[in-house]
């Protein structure tokens, strides 16, 4: 009888010794997978964080490169086509090819009232024009957001150029324009 009960008392002590093993490691793990679930979620956040800093970076320097790349082909068509007072209409008709070799929809001259002389394309002004003339005025490159006659915004590039105008003066700049969707489909994700 001593022996039957030894065995019970060590049968009840395994059985309440496994249950107590039983019930720690589930709080144990229980509390190991909330430590791991709070882990994984800040280490997702700062992976999202520097993912995010890394495309913020990127599409800086891919505006940065469309934009120069559009003043490098207005500079283009100022160093290649002569500022020639004698034939205006051929002068026009030359500024006007360059441009839409290089796919501008628009292109313009710019006085030093501001006064923009359309030589393709619909007409266009700058939405601000009082920072866009006087950048022109000093030689400086100028980026500006306008509009067209139709009311469609575009983003103007203007460069310094002296070229004869129809009223007989000289313009202080040659702007060309593209509409404002080319570049935001340039800088969407998929052409990165």
């Amino acid at each position: 009888m001593e022996n039957s009960r030894k065995k019970d008392h060590t049968t009840r002590f395994l059985i309440y010794s496994f249950i107590g093993l039983s019930f720690f490691c589930v709080i144990i793990f229980s509390i190991l997978g909330i430590y791991m679930s709070r882990k994984s979620k800040q280490a997702v956040y700062e992976i999202g964080k520097i993912y995010m800093s890394g495309m913020n970076e990127q599409m800086s320097r891919h505006f940065e490169s469309v934009i120069k790349l559009r003043f490098d082909q207005v500079t283009g068509i100022v160093s290649v086509v002569s500022t020639d007072d004698h034939a205006k209409e051929k002068l026009y008709e030359e500024l006007t090819y360059r441009a839409q070799v290089r796919n501008f929809d628009y292109l313009a001259l710019c006085s030093a009232g501001g006064d923009f002389e359309t030589l393709y394309g619909d007409p266009i002004h700058p939405l601000n024009p009082q920072p866009f003339i006087e950048a022109l005025l000093q030689g400086e490159h100028r980026v500006a957001v306008g509009v067209d006659s139709a009311g469609n915004e575009v983003v103007l590039f203007g460069v310094a150029a002296a070229y004869p105008m129809q009223n007989g003066d000289r313009s202080i700049g040659l702007i060309a324009a593209v509409p404002l969707e080319y570049i935001t489909d340039i800088l969407a994700l998929g052409h990165l």
